[in-house]
């Protein structure tokens, strides 16, 4: 957890094997006769089925002794625990584990995890479904209630901080809109997000500056300042470049814009991005000459500084794995692979491997009362202190038995050495698993299916909507689809993880299918990047293939097929002419599926229609009979097919691919000035040809006015609408692309005189 590589301790510490998650002290040693794994590991039995934490450690481990030098070391019992209490004159009993092993650290940490304590792929998925959990979760997003939304604010609660928003994911709600096709989720979360991105100075916010928290309020003088040219340049893609103003932040004259937040963003993420954005093989070359600078500086040459416990484990320990697996992938320079492969194995050791999974049940929640992370605290939800399902019922967690599998922690990582050791609620991991699609993609660039289980093992049986972020117990609470609307919060449910759970969800399901496919499903992305490790790709702004069908778009929208198996993830897409569903088995034998179309969604023709085409993995394909819309399949373990049901035309919004645009008689965005470091700011939002939002903002902060009038006209006469509340912002539709958006802001400062800007305007791409 706290030392790996050249990292060792500046004293010697004993480190308890419960902030282990996998109990070994290994040192790694190249002689003449080569590179040799020395490793000493607490036994098996020595970790019973029971939740890590402080007060259940059963050995210690070291790695320095008395003279500072490195020398692996364990020992048990630990003093002051049960099992250290003997009479005198007793034997005390402990048993561990000795390795010496040729090789490198890595094969010596697989010996003790896979040999010692059996990790294995062992999880099920039993319920619900992952696709049917990501449905569960769409519907979250758009629960103002439980989803956690604050229209004022246009963000998501945060609940560390009084009256406070974040945008964690702003991509996401953009490919919500184009995987869907809702007209809702374009209305009420996608268009107030990109005003948000334009905006705001911050991915957090407070539309009541003067009454907040520890986070920064930030101001309307935007746009973020968090976010790079991947997360920008991803929502230039998203809108079909009809909103130039992203553009002009993603892509600067001086290049790049480099994310500013804490998290895995190095530069040449952003030049790799840039080549993505516009296929200039200049761009991709510095990616490639500023990575190899990275791996030479941070991989190559070993960290030797000792971090505390306060860093993020997945940033700050471990090297930006991630950005070199995508710079392989746009490259395809093997150097970056092996550069990613080495910092993912170092991302392995966060990532709990014991105690080890028994056969049979457990039981869970004894007593009736599982307490959770943090019981007695409460978050907040705007300007009230809040927390689901609080004050706590007596009996509100029913004391039952489940499967021991279902309740492990096996798979699961953790946040940072200090919440993980919190003072109220020790051995607290997370369920954020950001990280597990691009496992899968691993898997399949490597061949090595080590990566496959520790996603797997991550995502697979864990949730049936979103789980909130932290668990600290055995529960099964989030498998049930109503948990974070119920409650009670057992796992802290954090608002503003909702869309990234959800992006990454949405990732492993279209990663499986391009693994399992060969490749021959596919569908092009773009990446949400720079808040924490909050890292997925994004889909659902153009169509891929799924074998030989070309423009096909994914579609996940609620009703329109029913699976009666959760074993069974699918992927709903669509071509001109076809209803396309990629179905996953994720059991290891045969599983019989019943799939049913909707007549109501798809077509009356789907009622009567005598059979459906079933594609196999390998590309051979037979015809299924199907019975009022319902057709059985067999999908062999661990694989894929696809069920064809042509003639279906669908028309879903935002599934359009339409010319490239090209400017309007105006500029897309205007700023003139109010007053002195005060603007009035203007720009043209829209996704597809046709209406588009004409959104206006003010700088000013709540000292600086209490009102602040827009006049403007669409092509006609002169109307005005008055904000007397902070922010000072205005979204006006406009139905005719052809015509311009003219406005003016008139500000009333607290004195009580009046100021108004000059004229300007904007018009949308024609």
């Amino acid at each position: 957890m706290m030392w790996h590589r050249n990292r060792v301790p500046s004293r010697p510490y004993t480190l308890l094997n419960v902030f282990t998650p996998t109990p070994l002290s290994l040192a790694q040693a190249t002689g003449t006769a080569g590179t040799v794994a020395w490793t000493l590991a607490g036994d098996p039995a020595e970790v019973p089925f029971e939740w890590p934490g402080r007060d259940n450690a059963r050995f210690g481990l070291m790695i320095r002794d008395g003279e500072g030098l490195v020398q692996p070391a364990v020992y048990g019992p630990v003093l002051g625990t049960p099992q250290s209490v003997a009479a005198a004159g007793a034997t005390l009993h402990f048993t561990f584990r000795v390795l010496v092993q040729p090789g490198d650290w890595y094969s010596g940490f697989r010996t003790v995890a896979d040999q010692v304590f059996n990790l294995r792929d062992y999880r099920k998925q039993v319920g619900v479904s992952l696709t049917d959990a990501v449905l569960n979760m769409i519907d979250l997003v758009l629960d103002d209630e439980h989803g956690g939304w604050w229209e004022r604010g246009k963000g998501f609660y945060q609940i560390e901080t009084k009256n406070g928003v974040t945008q964690a994911s702003p991509l996401t709600t953009v490919s919500l809109y184009r995987l869907t096709g809702d007209p809702e989720m374009l209305r009420r979360r996608t268009l107030p997000t990109l005003e948000f991105m334009l905006s705001r100075s911050g991915a957090h916010f407070s539309p009541i500056p003067d009454d907040t928290g520890g986070y920064p309020a930030s101001t309307m003088d935007g746009p973020v300042k968090l976010y790079g040219t991947t997360t920008f340049g991803g929502c230039w893609e998203a809108v079909h470049h009809r909103t130039p103003a992203f553009r002009a932040i993603a892509i600067p004259d001086t290049g790049v814009r480099v994310s500013a937040g804490y998290s895995h963003t190095e530069e040449f993420e952003e030049w790799l991005a840039l080549y993505r954005l516009t296929g200039d093989p200049d761009a991709l070359k510095q990616a490639c000459d500023l990575a190899d600078k990275y791996v030479e500086t941070k991989i190559r040459i070993p960290p030797k500084s000792e971090l505390s416990p306060m860093p993020f484990f997945n940033l700050s320990f471990v090297p930006d794995w991630e950005g070199l697996l995508y710079l392989y992938e746009a490259s395809g320079e093997r150097r970056f692979l092996d550069a990613a492969v080495f910092g993912a194995h170092q991302m392995m050791t966060g990532v709990w491997s014991q105690p080890i999974v028994p056969d049979g049940t457990t039981v869970l929640h004894p007593g009736g009362q599982y307490a959770g992370c943090v019981p007695k605290h409460k978050w907040w939800k705007g300007p009230e202190e809040y927390r689901l399902g609080f004050p706590r019922r007596p009996g509100d967690t029913p004391e039952h038995t489940a499967p021991a599998w279902l309740a492990s922690n096996v798979g699961l990582g953790f946040e940072q050495p200090c919440t993980y050791n919190a003072h109220d609620s020790d051995g607290r991991m997370i369920y954020q698993a950001a990280w597990a699609p691009r496992f899968l993609r691993l898997a399949a660039h490597t061949g090595d299916a080590t990566f496959e289980m520790y996603a797997r093992n991550a995502t697979l049986g864990r949730w049936a909507n979103y789980p909130g972020y932290y668990v600290v117990g055995f529960t099964d609470m989030p498998m049930n689809p109503d948990y974070p609307i119920k409650g009670p919060d057992v796992g802290c449910l954090y608002f503003h993880h909702i869309l990234p759970h959800l992006a990454w969800n949405i990732d492993y399901l279209v990663s499986e299918a391009e693994a399992r496919s060969g490749g021959r499903i596919a569908f092009p992305f773009q990446r949400q990047m720079g808040y924490a490790w909050f890292d997925s790709r994004i889909f659902g702004h153009a169509p891929g293939t799924v074998y030989n069908r070309d423009r096909a778009w994914l579609w996940l929208r609620r009703g329109l097929v029913t699976l009666d198996n959760p074993a069974v993830n699918f992927l709903p897409a669509h071509t001109a002419d076809a209803f396309l569903l990629v179905v996953m088995n994720e059991s290891d034998g045969a599983e019989d599926v019943g799939v049913s179309f909707s007549a109501a969604t798809l077509g009356e023709t789907v009622a009567t229609a005598p059979s459906v085409r079933f594609l196999h993995g390998d590309g051979t394909e037979h015809v299924v009979p199907m019975k009022q819309g319902t057709a059985r399949v067999e999908i062999p373990g661990r694989g894929l097919g696809v069920l064809v049901l042509d003639g279906i035309r669908a028309n879903v919004p935002g599934h359009i691919q339409p010319p490239e645009p090209t400017p309007g008689p105006d500029p897309a965005e205007a700023r003139v000035n109010i007053q002195e470091k005060i603007d009035a700011r203007a720009a043209v939002i829209q996704l597809d040809p046709g209406p588009w939002n004409a959104y206006a903002w003010c700088t000013a902060m709540p000292k600086d006015a209490k009102t602040v009038v827009l006049h403007y006209s669409i092509g006609g006469e002169w109307q005005k609408q008055e904000d007397a509340e902070y922010p000072f912002e205005f979204s006006v539709p406009v139905a005719d692309p052809a015509v311009s958006f003219r406005f003016r802001m008139e500000l009333t400062p607290p004195d009580g005189r009046t100021v108004t800007s000059a004229e300007a305007v904007i018009s949308a791409m024609r």
